[in-house]
């Protein structure tokens, strides 16, 4: 299955010199950028009932005890993939950012 990241990649890369089509995936990286945090939510919210139930269910005597039970839950994995995700999302808007200025720059005659 293809990630949103590796298909905004492609996009990027078959478009690297049309600067109206960079735009368009600019905004649809940050469409992305939206879906993806809006199930960061969600996935913090399921978290909170996750360890809920570990206080409740085993008989912890230490924080880092705690945060080893937590981070064996599928739960905690999907919420650091989002954050992941997030990080690198931001990091290609970015770096798209810089590139459609830059074409903007030689369109206006300044490269």
């Amino acid at each position: 299955m293809e990630t949103i990241l590796s298909k905004r990649t492609k996009q990027i890369k078959s478009s690297y010199n049309s600067l109206p089509e960079l735009e368009d995936i600019y905004c649809k990286l940050g469409y992305d950028y939206g879906l993806i945090s809006d199930e960061l939510i969600e996935s913090l919210k399921e978290n909170q009932s996750v360890k809920k139930k570990i206080k409740e269910n085993t008989d912890i005597k230490s924080m880092a005890e705690f945060n080893r039970e937590y981070e064996l839950t599928p739960e905690y994995l999907i919420l650091k993939s989002y954050k992941y995700q997030l990080k690198a999302l931001e990091r290609l808007m970015s770096g798209l950012k810089v590139r459609i200025e830059g074409l903007r720059s030689e369109a206006r005659g300044g490269a």
